[in-house]
């Protein structure tokens, strides 16, 4: 039954390391041409006004863009909430 079964699980083996390198030559070919990104505002104003200030915010720009998401939310919740009452009861008695 070996003997049967060798030559079979040798064939295997030999697809099995062929693909793994396939699939790694792949991943790095990916890895070095790298996948295009959209650039955000951070970036183009990086690129378009270079200094001090634009690369602090491009160092920092998940930090930047977190922050902003934060005050948004922030206001929003704000806004949802300021015009919220309770409900009272008229005064006086009902006879």
């Amino acid at each position: 039954m070996n003997n049967i079964l060798a030559p079979f699980l040798l064939l295997i083996n030999q697809v099995g390391h062929e693909a793994a390198d396939t699939t790694a030559r792949v991943a790095e070919h990916t890895a070095e041409q790298g996948a295009p990104e959209f650039p955000n505002i951070i970036e183009i104003l990086h690129k378009v006004f270079p200094g001090h200030i634009s690369n602090i915010l491009f160092q920092y720009r998940i930090i930047v863009f977190s922050t902003i998401v934060w005050l948004i939310l922030g206001i929003l919740a704000y806004m949802a909430y300021r015009k919220r009452a309770l409900i009272l009861r008229e005064h006086g008695s009902r006879d």
